[in-house]
C-alpha cells in the first residue's frame, strides 16, 4: 500500500501514474496534500488526510493473510530501492 500526496513536488503525479501502471496489484491511494502529510511537525501536514491513510494502513496490517510484495528481496521484508519500476526509491 503506497500514500501520495497529489501536491507532492518531490514525487510528481506522473511517477505515481507510473508505479500504479508497474504495480497494479498494490493499492495506491493519492491525498489532496503535499509531501510528508501525515507529519504533524511539518507544513505540509493534513490531519484529514493523515487519518484517512493511518486508517487504511491500520486496516491493512489487520488482515489475516497479508502478503508481501514481490517487490521485496529473499530474507528482507523491505522493498529493494528500485523495486517500483520507476527511477526512484519510494
Amino acid at each position: 500500500m503506497l500514500h501520495f500526496g497529489e501536491l507532492d513536488t518531490p514525487i510528481p503525479m506522473s511517477d505515481v501514474e507510473t508505479i500504479k501502471s508497474k504495480q497494479p496489484s498494490v493499492e495506491v491511494y493519492t491525498y489532496n496534500a503535499g509531501h510528508g502529510f501525515q507529519c504533524d511537525e511539518r507544513d505540509s501536514f493534513a490531519p484529514a488526510a493523515a487519518q484517512i491513510a493511518w486508517g487504511r494502513t491500520l486496516a491493512l496490517h489487520r488482515q489475516p493473510h497479508v502478503r508481501r510484495s514481490s517487490a521485496t528481496t529473499a530474507g528482507n521484508s523491505r522493498p529493494t530501492p528500485y523495486s517500483y519500476g520507476v527511477g526512484r526509491s519510494v
